[in-house]
């Protein structure tokens, strides 16, 4: 009775009636425990099993047909003709309701077979594939993917492992340069964290703290980690920029007095007038052209030079003790070297000027007077005196009237002082220093012969002149005729014409008249004395005269 209620609650598990089974004298134990589902095994091969396990005529059941995946199976053999009843006669009865599961669900109660499941599988004939990703192995969101015993987690990038586990370092490989920054593990990547002075991606690139030229005056600014360093050599300039300009001139000594004058790198000794070289150490020599002509050259550049010029300029003949007033005069004279430059000339005696090249004209200021003729001499003169002079300097004059007593008698002896060049007159000669005045001799004879055709005259009033003896008569005019003397030996007359006649024989008339309508032109001798001309007419004239 149990196994009736027992196989009713089987048919009823597996949709199927009572009815659909063809019993046998013999009773049927059937294992619901070994029944398989309509998903465990492909229907063709169930189907083909219980195709074999119908011949009665086969040697064997092989159950281990059915086992999946390569699985290992153990069966006691079994001939279909042995089976109590099988699938086929089962459905017999009702074919199209009888399910090739049940039937196999019989021959497992009929054969004692097991199928030995390789690793990876599970089921009663292995062919269930264990899900080993059921387990969620996989760690940090990786993909689990089933595989035959086994799984693979495909893991998200960053992650490594069988599991997903491990998170990978993408430090390990050391992308960051380790002179630049640390590297930073990331999910999926990593970052450098710089350190001070490099940049980039991996820290690689260090930072020019000289592009922005920080070094001044044209220093070499030298790039360093996190900084810069600016070389300052040769610049002239110090500081941590090279922006301080450094004194060249704090250990140089300039000479004679010369300023110092920094620059950049570089100093320059400001030299006054006369000095030279780099430190002004430098006397220059004027003196070494020779530019005194006639003289010493003497420098400007010390005391006891300007002390020796004091001395000269000022006179001082004392050569004897001049050494020791050089050495004097030195002590006191306010030496400057900024007028220190130059020379003097000292001239010899009769020279002058800057370079002492100009002889000194000592007649310049006319020490003979004009009673002699200068004549110039090296640091001297000599006076050449004009007759009737003597002297150093021609002062004295030589009282010829009173040395020679050279006039004739009743005539008077004029000693020329100082000029005897006086103009000549009449009769009258002013030679040797005097001149002898025939004029008291021949006013004598005048009163005697009533005529001035006889005079005297020469030098010394010794010369008798008788031209008018012979030559009066052409005096025209009742002129008076007067002898004198030219070229110191020829005589000739001189007619003293009356007024209003002229010539030298007082031929020519200073009157004339206008006849008619025309000019009557009247010739004139010329006279070396001026000419004055008087017109004295009456005229009655109808047209205009100019």
């Amino acid at each position: 009775m149990m196994e009736i209620v027992a196989l009713i609650l089987l048919c009823l598990q597996l949709g199927a009636q009572a009815s659909d089974f063809l019993f046998t004298n013999k009773p049927i134990e059937i294992n619901t425990s070994t029944f398989a589902t309509n998903s465990d095994l492909p229907i063709n091969l169930i189907n083909n099993l219980l195709e074999k396990c119908s011949n009665k005529s086969l040697e064997d059941c092989d159950m281990c047909s059915l086992c999946q995946n390569e699985a290992f199976c153990r069966q006691k053999s079994k001939k279909p003709s042995l089976i109590t009843s099988t699938p086929r006669l089962m459905t017999t009865l009702d074919q199209t309701n009888m399910s090739p599961y049940n039937s196999l669900a019989y021959l497992r109660s009929q054969i004692d077979f097991t199928c030995y499941c390789v690793p990876g599988y599970t089921g009663t004939y292995c062919q269930i594939d264990i899900n080993e990703c059921l387990s969620t192995p996989c760690s940090n969101n990786a993909t689990c993917i089933d595989l035959i015993n086994a799984y693979e987690c495909r893991c998200p990038s960053g992650y490594t492992g069988e599991n997903c586990e491990i998170d990978i370092n993408e430090c390990d490989s050391s992308p960051c340069n380790p002179e630049g920054g640390q590297c930073v593990d990331l999910i999926d990547g990593y970052y450098c964290n710089c350190n001070a002075g490099f940049t980039g991606p991996t820290c690689l690139v260090n930072i020019d703290e000289c592009a922005s030229q920080p070094c001044m005056n044209n220093a070499t600014c030298v790039d360093q980690i996190n900084g810069f360093e600016c070389n300052c050599t040769n610049t002239g300039f110090d500081g941590l920029l090279c922006e301080n300009n450094i004194d060249d001139c704090l250990n140089v000594n300039c000479q004679h007095d010369a300023a110092c004058i920094d620059g950049i790198n570089s100093f320059k000794c400001d030299c006054h007038p006369g000095y030279d070289g780099k430190f002004c150490e430098i006397d220059i020599d004027e003196c070494l052209s020779s530019p005194c002509v006639y003289g010493k050259c003497w420098q400007n550049s010390d005391r006891q030079s300007l002390a020796r010029k004091y001395l000269l300029s000022n006179g001082s003949a004392n050569f004897k003790e001049f050494a020791e007033q050089i050495l004097e005069i030195s002590l006191k004279i306010n030496f400057n070297y900024s007028n220190s430059a130059g020379y003097w000339c000292q001239c010899e005696p009769g020279y002058t000027g800057t370079y002492c090249e100009m002889k000194i004209d000592e007649c310049q200021s006319s020490p003979c007077g004009p009673n002699g003729k200068c004549i110039d001499l090296i640091n001297g003169y000599r006076c050449v005196c004009h007759p009737g002079y003597t002297g150093t300097t021609c002062t004295q004059n030589i009282n010829e009237c009173q040395m020679y007593s050279p006039c004739a008698k009743n005539t008077v002896c004029i000693d020329l002082i100082p000029d005897y060049s006086k103009a000549t007159k009449s009769g009258t000669f002013y030679l040797d220093g005097y001149y002898c005045d025939c004029s008291n001799l021949n006013n004598e004879l005048y009163k005697k012969n009533g005529n001035r055709d006889v005079i005297y005259a020469g030098q010394n009033c010794t010369l008798k002149l008788n031209a008018c003896q012979s030559l009066k008569s052409k005096c025209q005019h009742d002129s008076e005729c007067q002898s004198i003397l030219f070229n110191s030996t020829e005589q000739d007359i001189m007619c003293l014409c009356k007024p209003g006649y002229t010539g030298k024989y007082c031929e020519y008339s200073t009157v004339f008249r206008m006849d008619g309508t025309y000019f009557v032109q009247q010739q004139i001798e010329a006279l070396n004395d001026s000419l004055s001309v008087q017109f004295e007419f009456k005229a009655k004239l109808s047209i205009d005269l100019f």
